[in-house]
């Protein structure tokens, strides 16, 4: 388990209760896994579910909504010199 995911399961653990964590932080490994997959719109879609589940249980972490900001962004097909570089 990398640093990043049991960092955000201890938060999410003292912020909501386990189950709920353990719950969010599963789903945002899957994210996690299908980004690095290449597959960014379904990692951006797993983020946002994520996210959705996390409000609920009142464990939204900063970290959830960088990595679905990337995935958002990456899922977007390069238009142009700015997305050359």
């Amino acid at each position: 388990m990398n640093l990043r995911v049991f960092s955000l399961m201890l938060v999410l653990a003292a912020a909501g209760g386990f189950t709920a964590a353990a719950d969010v932080a599963a789903d945002f490994s899957a994210g996690n896994k299908l980004y690095a997959e290449g597959k960014f719109a379904e990692a951006a879609n797993a983020y946002e579910s994520t996210i959705q589940s996390a409000r609920t249980a009142g464990t939204a972490s900063p970290a959830l909504y960088f990595n679905a900001g990337n995935a958002g962004h990456r899922r977007v097909p390069a238009r142009g010199p700015a997305h050359a570089a």
